[in-house]
């Protein structure tokens, strides 16, 4: 699998976090894989592909979904596919087969699935227009694609306060992928953009309350902050975890640390070919 040096680093980051990626502290992609599927509405004979599907999210709640249906799991990281794996065999569903490959890249798939969804993974492409469209072209006529991504302000103020810290250690990290996308304006462009027709987005809060500010370490060694984190030294490490998570004590409730997270779900049709 020819990869470029940004996927290539997207695939180790997620290989290293995925045997802590299904901990409580991120069951917002549990929720949100339960609710796209509720927004897409199978009938449960489709044929559907779940690109960037982690450790499973979406399949899972798609597969049971489809009991005469068959569900294709993709990712790039066979870390987080064999968590998929391991998931499925537990709960004893039998219609979801993995694959391990850039989707993005791939052609021979083509106006094969009536269901494409992608939870939380259209803005790790560089061209995210580019990704609808090939979402697009893996749909039959009539298909739906349903995808997922962060609304608003997700994980603010404990977020801009990470990325704030972590440049004093001459990381200039990248501004994530989704504030490009996080409104339903956004949403409905990026569809539009590929000849989705009849688009529908909502807005759904997955929220909770952490348990004290190392819930929050939790998200940023077990998702996606990993990889800025492993930049640094271990000393370096625990010289900033430990400075990053008393700067989050101002902002503790008697529950516990606030997680704010709305989440954007969207879905369209494709209309013609």
């Amino acid at each position: 699998m020819g990869l470029s040096e940004r996927k290539r680093a997207i695939k180790n980051t997620f290989d290293t976090v995925a045997a802590g990626y299904d901990g409580s502290f991120l069951r917002f992609f549990a929720s949100s894989g339960d609710y796209l599927v509720r927004h897409i509405a199978p009938r449960g004979d489709e044929l559907a592909a779940d690109l960037a599907c982690g450790t499973g999210a979406v399949s899972l709640p798609l597969a049971r979904a489809l009991p005469a249906g068959q569900v294709t799991s993709i990712d790039l990281s066979e870390g987080m596919l064999e968590r998929l794996r391991e998931k499925a065999q537990l709960a004893e569903i039998g219609n979801i087969s993995v694959c391990c490959a850039d989707w993005e890249m791939a052609t021979d798939d083509q106006e094969k699935y009536d269901i494409v969804t992608c939870g939380f993974g259209i803005f790790f492409l560089e061209n995210m227009a580019a990704g609808m469209s090939a979402i697009r072209q893996k749909l039959k006529p009539g298909g739906v694609a349903g995808i997922t991504s962060f609304h608003g302000m997700a994980f603010s103020p404990m977020s801009d306060r990470f990325l704030e810290q972590i440049s004093a250690y001459g990381i200039d990290p990248p501004k994530p992928g989704w504030f490009q996308i996080n409104n339903e304006k956004a949403h409905k462009e990026l569809f539009d953009s590929a000849g989705f027709s009849d688009v529908v987005t909502e807005v759904a809060p997955m929220g909770f309350y952490l348990e004290g500010v190392n819930g929050w370490w939790d998200i940023v060694w077990n998702a996606g902050y990993r990889g800025i984190v492993n930049q640094l030294s271990p000393e370096q490490q625990l010289e900033f975890k430990a400075r990053h998570l008393a700067s989050l004590e101002d902002l503790l409730e008697p529950e516990g640390l606030p997680l704010k997270v709305d989440v954007l779900f969207s879905k369209g049709f494709k209309v013609g070919q």
